[in-house]
This record gives structure tokens, C-alpha cells and sequence, in this order.
């Protein structure tokens, strides 16, 4: 699985916002959240009956999700999930202290 999103963001901002995604993953669904530096991190649990098993890397003008394909009848649904949240925790229209984190 590989999805690329875009954002107008500096990097530390961008980073700020991966930050509170990863706060309200680890929070809200119980994921488990393992750092490798500054700019990503490594997920790991469910979201309803989809599991999750990605990194998330921070670039200067993109976020980066990548990890093993979840199946044919579970791609659609982890795809769309990350890239919802992702979406909306890089949405312009969003100020950073907006943003929930569980």
C-alpha cells in the first residue's frame, strides 16, 4: 500500500500535524505508535476489522504512508481510512490546535 499526500505546509508544521494524527491514532484506537526519528513512525493495530501496518514519513512537501498490502477485500477500506485522516490533519482549513488527538 503507498498513498502520497501533498501539503503546503513548512516542515515543521507538517511534522506538528503527523504528530497530533499519531496522538489520535495511539489515543482513540488503541495503535501502536513507534517513532524512528523525527519525521516518522511506524503504526501498527485495527481500525474496526482492517489492520493497519504502515509508516508514515514526513518529506518537505508530502506525507508518505507505505506498508504490505492489506488484501484485496481490505485495501479499499485501510486505504481510504488513512488518506481520510491524513487529508484531514493536512487541511489548510484546519488550524493545529483544532486538530483532535483522542
Amino acid at each position: 500500500m503507498q498513498i502520497e499526500h501533498k501539503h503546503p505546509f513548512t516542515h515543521d508544521e507538517a511534522k506538528a500535524r503527523v504528530k497530533a494524527l499519531a496522538d489520535y491514532l495511539a489515543n482513540r484506537h488503541g495503535m501502536n505508535i513507534a517513532w524512528s526519528g523525527d519525521d516518522s513512525f511506524h503504526l501498527t493495530g485495527k481500525y474496526t476489522v482492517v489492520s493497519l501496518d504502515v509508516t508514515v514519513q514526513v518529506a518537505p512537501d508530502r506525507i508518505n504512508v507505505t506498508g504490505p498490502d492489506p488484501g484485496l477485500l481490505l485495501r479499499g477500506p485501510a486505504k481510504s481510512y488513512i488518506a481520510r485522516k491524513v487529508s484531514e490533519y493536512l487541511s489548510p482549513a484546519a488550524a493545529l490546535d483544532t486538530l483532535p488527538r483522542g
